[in-house]
């Protein structure tokens, strides 16, 4: 096995300053691990760095929720619930086109001022991630936006995804 460097954590109150610690390559981090991260209630900002001696530093950021164990959590898939349709959901997200059911951002917000935490899911590849975060952010009806939350997508590639 290797060496993953890097999570990237915050220290200090302004979030200015980072620590970079070295972690083996696993699936799965141990409950010290996690500790050791320090997360704050909400989401937390996190920059994975993966060096190699021929591609150089690749990043990848992320968000990481934490959560009470008691917290309420409404899980919404995103095509065909938030949006529309499935097919027609993930192609006209990458095209930018308005493809939101009416009304989906009241009753999210109406879910969230009722005490609920949201989880969107999806059957959209992880290539997708960024547009589909996107996507969700730029929904605005009436003045009201989907409240924040994480973003489970599949791990397979946009064409095994819309199959």
């Amino acid at each position: 096995m290797g060496f993953v460097q890097g999570i990237n954590v915050p220290i200090g109150p302004n979030n200015h300053h980072f620590i970079s610690k070295q972690y083996r390559k696993t699936l799965r981090l141990s409950s010290e691990q996690i500790a050791s991260l320090n997360l704050q209630d909400g989401p937390n900002d996190v920059t994975f760095s993966v060096t190699t001696a021929y591609q150089g530093t690749t990043r990848c950021q992320c968000h990481i929720y934490k959560w009470h164990f008691a917290d309420k959590i409404v899980i919404s898939d995103i095509d065909g619930t938030i949006t529309k349709s499935d097919v027609l959901g993930h192609l006209f997200a990458i095209v930018g086109k308005d493809w939101a059911q009416i009304g989906v951002a009241q009753l999210f917000t109406k879910i969230k001022n009722n005490g609920y935490k949201l989880l969107y899911l999806s059957a959209r590849a992880i290539g997708q991630a960024h547009l589909t975060r996107e996507y969700l952010r730029s929904i605005r009806q009436n003045d009201l936006t989907l409240p924040d939350g994480p973003l489970l997508l599949s791990p397979t590639s946009l064409i095994n995804a819309i199959h």
